[in-house]
């Protein structure tokens, strides 16, 4: 459950992960005056010299011919930073089974405190969960592990590429991402490898 600018207004957002009848309740509201905020004064790189900096790194890589120079997702925050560049050939499709264990484009990450991370993302299933697959570009081994709370694949949608992030007052932030015909919602930030 979240709080969530909707319009010009807040509302807070109650959904149930893997809830079979996809049922979201939205309650109206004013923003509660007690939540914990942090300053917004923040100094990040500038994002034109980022892409041309990791389009450069994917250069170099054994996936280069793949990727579609025209699309990229970024999310960008002191505390995380996240970029998708879509693979030509990734699925698209409103049909989950089209993106398990296929390979959607190139993914960076980086958080505060660690190192970051170039890699090959694949949404894949191991039962009852999903998770967000990262594997080394070179070596195709798995690099890091991500689980997904909640997948949607609309029918008869095309979704632009990108990621969001939602702070939760408790617990670490959840990231999203829609790609093509697929969106994903709740993956959390923690490596379980």
């Amino acid at each position: 459950m979240s709080w969530r600018k909707w319009g010009n207004i807040y509302v807070f957002d109650g959904c149930q992960y893997f809830n079979p009848a996809r049922v979201i309740a939205h309650v109206e509201g004013e923003l509660p005056s007690d939540l914990p905020l942090q300053p917004m004064n923040l100094n990040l790189p500038a994002l034109d010299n980022f892409k041309d900096r990791l389009k450069a790194l994917i250069e170099v890589s054994p996936k280069k011919g793949l990727i579609n120079n025209g699309e990229m997702a970024l999310l960008f925050r002191r505390d995380i930073q996240v970029a998708l560049v879509p693979y030509t050939a990734a699925p698209s499709s409103s049909s989950l089974e089209d993106y398990l264990g296929q390979p959607l484009g190139i993914l960076y990450w980086r958080e505060e405190g660690h190192a970051p991370l170039l890699a090959e993302a694949k949404l894949v299933r191991e039962e009852p969960e999903y998770y967000l697959v990262l594997q080394d570009l070179a070596t195709g081994e798995r690099v890091a592990r991500h689980r997904v709370g909640e997948i949607d694949c609309p029918p008869c949608a095309t979704l632009p590429v990108s990621l969001s992030i939602e702070d939760r007052v408790e617990g670490d932030a959840l990231l999203g991402l829609t790609f093509r015909g697929l969106a994903l919602r709740g993956i959390e930030k923690k490596d379980i490898r």
